[in-house]
């Protein structure tokens, strides 16, 4: 038996979990971005510098199911500006900054002067590399990266409102992060 939208049958024995996922991502989602969950054309291309430059670093960089699963999430709240605490070389917030374009966000700054994408990373070193990463990937439009400690840097973002909020730093200042 085929899937499709108006079946009331209630047999879904031989429908693939394929086509139950696009039937929900694009006909029962109250989001249709959800459908179109991607890998961005430069994102393996950022994973094969990572590895070359940073070596066994190259561990701390989202896979591309990580990466996938964050899309999902970003569609899923319809998501239109996202905080993410450690940005590496820039691989997570890629799959971040297309998601946004999904979700029908523009680049550039709003009216108060902020990207749709806020990256805190530490290392001027990583940052510098990521922001390479961002106009190759063709989503420089998209992102800010405040370089310094995050503690530091998130007070100062404490006035503003993000959707989604992505700690990837270092694991033992989560909760001094979320207070």
């Amino acid at each position: 038996m085929a899937f499709t939208e108006t079946d009331t049958t209630g047999d879904y024995e031989n429908v693939s979990p394929e086509q139950l996922r696009l039937f929900y991502a694009t006909k029962a989602s109250i989001n249709p971005n959800l459908s179109t969950p991607s890998i961005p054309l430069t994102v393996s291309q950022v994973h094969a510098d990572t590895v070359a430059h940073q070596g066994s670093l190259a561990i701390m960089a989202v896979s591309d199911y990580q990466g996938m699963l964050q899309n999902f999430f970003v569609g899923l709240l319809g998501a239109k500006r996202i905080l993410e605490v450690g940005t590496f070389t820039g691989a997570s917030a890629i799959f971040f900054a297309s998601a946004l374009q999904r979700n029908g966000v523009s680049g550039g700054p709003d009216t108060h002067g902020n990207k749709p994408l806020t990256c805190l990373e530490i290392s001027e070193e990583y940052a510098a590399i990521a922001r390479q990463n961002f106009v190759q990937a063709g989503v420089d439009d998209y992102i800010d990266i405040v370089v310094g400690d995050a503690h530091h840097s998130l007070a100062e973002l404490a006035d503003q409102t993000f959707d989604l909020i992505f700690l990837d730093a270092d694991k033992p200042s989560y909760t001094a992060y979320c207070q």
